[in-house]
């Protein structure tokens, strides 16, 4: 085994090698193909929290009816207001 100077247990104190995950650096093909898949499954399951939870904000907001003013007010401008005179 080569001892090599970027290695913690090599270069810092006898506790540091506890911190890497395998003598050759990076970890194993299999680790890393492993997290990768933890990720991405993360990433799926959060993003469908965010699709359901946009749909339920946007449920509770029709079945308000919150958007009939806001169409109101902007629809005012258009309006004729020369027969008020």
């Amino acid at each position: 085994m080569s001892l090599r100077m970027d290695d913690a247990a090599c270069s810092r104190d006898s506790h540091a090698d506890r911190l890497t995950l395998d003598r050759r650096g990076h970890g194993s093909a299999h680790e890393i193909g492993e997290t990768l898949m933890i990720v991405l499954v993360l990433l799926v399951f959060i993003s469908l929290c965010f699709v359901l939870g946009a749909v339920m904000l946007f449920a509770y907001s029709v079945r308000n009816r919150d958007m009939t003013r806001i169409d109101q007010l902007s629809l005012l401008p258009l309006e004729d207001h020369s027969h008020a005179k």
